[in-house]
């Protein structure tokens, strides 16, 4: 769910074996977590965010995979 009160699960596929990046950026862009930096074979895949002790705004989770990128703004709510 967007906005999420603690954690968030981020659901991706991956159509090839590839070098997966997954990271969390503040509203500023400076990083706040690297939640997966590994190779993983081809298929649906699912990872949870928790926010822990990070206060309440705007994110954005970071997917990189191979040359494909993709950028997801959430919102944490208090």
């Amino acid at each position: 769910p967007n906005p999420f009160e603690r954690s968030v699960n981020i659901e991706y596929k991956i159509p090839d074996l590839t070098n997966v990046r997954i990271s969390v950026y503040d509203s500023y862009g400076n990083p706040v977590s690297m939640l997966l930096n590994k190779d993983l074979e081809s298929g649906h895949y699912l990872i949870k965010w928790d926010s822990g002790t990070e206060p309440a705004g705007i994110y954005f989770i970071r997917l990189q995979a191979g040359y494909r990128l993709k950028v997801h703004k959430v919102i944490l709510m208090p």
